[in-house]
């Protein structure tokens, strides 16, 4: 048993590179060369809002006052 692997509890694996992760570091993150920038989406022409109809003000039955007595 004195030739076994010892591999240490509550790690992430063997010690030595790396991390298991895969995510990668920020160091590793900018040593990436960049991706060539997409060319800007074409934008529509703006869409005329439609006329709104006017609302008619709403009818209500006159009401009649009665007439005051002096």
């Amino acid at each position: 048993m004195g030739d076994a692997e010892i591999i240490p509890i509550g790690t992430r694996g063997k010690p030595g590179r790396g991390t298991g992760s895969t995510k990668p570091s920020s160091s590793a993150r900018g040593l990436v060369t960049k991706a060539p920038a997409k060319p800007a989406a074409k934008k529509a022409a703006p869409k005329p809002k439609p006329a709104e109809p006017e609302a008619a003000a709403p009818v209500a039955a006159p009401v009649e006052t009665p007439a005051r007595r002096s």
